[in-house]
């Protein structure tokens, strides 16, 4: 990246002005550590797994679409470049991707740390300044820093996403900060086929107290120790759950355990398309025992402020239809999330 670079905003964010960044206004960029690279291919390994298929959904072929660092986590040449993050979850890869080729688009050198791993990974990353953003959902990550925007206040204080919005930017380590969310969501859930929501009259997550206590749950074993898990559903709808755990952050063996009647609930986030095509029933939680969740990137506190700019445009245009298709792309089609986001920012007009 050279000193001084220009940007045309035009571009980006529809104004006809340019803008200098001087070189001062961006860090030298640190490689992750290898342990938490060695996370990320643990996360890869077991998701391929999960998936029953000898083909990636990730499929290697991201960095070579976008002419940048492989998505393995292999580190940019650049030590000026934007480093972003994802998840060990498919669906967060995508839209880290989607950062990335609108960054790119508009100039920006980015180098991708993607498949890190769960928020007590990267988030000291993003404290440290080893990665500069992630995509991450904003209930969940109040409730992280936050254990006490838990259940018993969410209807009252922050049922609503602006809200959980407000509470989260208050929330933040003062070197980290939030951008605009984005209307898409990726909730978790209490879900149930539709043959057991007909058997037991189940419309919202309370009627689950009918069953034959405890209700027996598949989720990550994480979801034992959440706000919203077995404690939370007990405080708040009064059902006592056995959680049986399932690590796939609701996919595929998730689901089968669900369908093939292992388990009686299950927690399967809401972008999936396994909902969907399983003919499956998302209970109503009407006293936002789980707080909204909507897709928020995570920046450190000096991000560039055109680079913030770029990514915001994308959250303003990210609906849940739209996270939903590309999940759906990504998991039936086999699509790389290189290939998804490249397509979703030309339809959008970005790239």
């Amino acid at each position: 990246m050279n000193p001084r670079r220009t940007v045309h905003t035009a571009d980006t964010v529809g104004s006809a002005e340019t803008a200098e960044t001087p070189q001062s206004t961006l860090r030298p960029r640190r490689r992750l550590r290898a342990w938490h690279l060695i996370t990320a291919g643990v996360a890869a390994t077991a998701l391929l797994t999960a998936c029953g298929s000898g083909s990636d959904p990730l499929a290697d072929d991201d960095a070579s679409a976008s002419g940048s660092a492989e998505a393995s986590g292999e580190a940019s040449a650049d030590p000026e470049a934007i480093a972003i993050g994802s998840q060990a979850y498919y669906s967060n890869e995508i839209i880290a991707e989607l950062y990335a080729q609108a960054l790119e688009a508009n100039g920006f050198s980015v180098d991708r740390q993607y498949q890190i791993g769960q928020r007590e990974v990267y988030l000291p990353e993003l404290e440290s300044g080893e990665i500069d953003v992630i995509p991450d959902y904003t209930g969940n990550l109040l409730q992280y820093y936050d254990e006490d925007a838990a259940a018993e206040d969410a209807a009252a204080e922050a049922g609503s996403a602006d809200e959980v919005f407000a509470a989260l930017d208050d929330a933040l380590p003062e070197d980290l900060r939030v951008l605009q969310y984005a209307e898409a969501t990726d909730q978790d859930s209490y879900t149930v086929t539709a043959e057991t929501a007909e058997e037991h009259n189940l419309s919202a997550i309370g009627d689950l107290a009918q069953l034959d206590q405890p209700v027996s749950i598949a989720a990550n074993s994480e979801f034992e120790s959440r706000p919203y898990g077995p404690a939370g559903a007990e405080e708040v709808y009064g059902v006592q759950l056995e959680l049986t755990p399932v690590e796939d952050s609701g996919g595929p063996l998730t689901v089968s355990a669900l369908t093939d009647g292992t388990v009686q609930v299950a927690d399967i986030y809401t972008a999936s398309p396994a909902i969907a095509e399983n003919n499956l029933v998302v209970l109503e939680d009407p006293e936002s025992l789980i707080l909204p969740q909507n897709v928020v990137p995570v920046t450190g506190s000096d991000l560039d402020t055109d680079a913030a700019a770029i990514i915001e445009d994308v959250q303003r245009r990210l609906t849940v239809e739209d996270l939903i298709e590309l999940n759906t792309q990504s998991v039936n089609e086999q699509a790389s999330s290189a290939d998804l986001a490249s397509q979703w920012l030309e339809d959008q007009g970005i790239s």
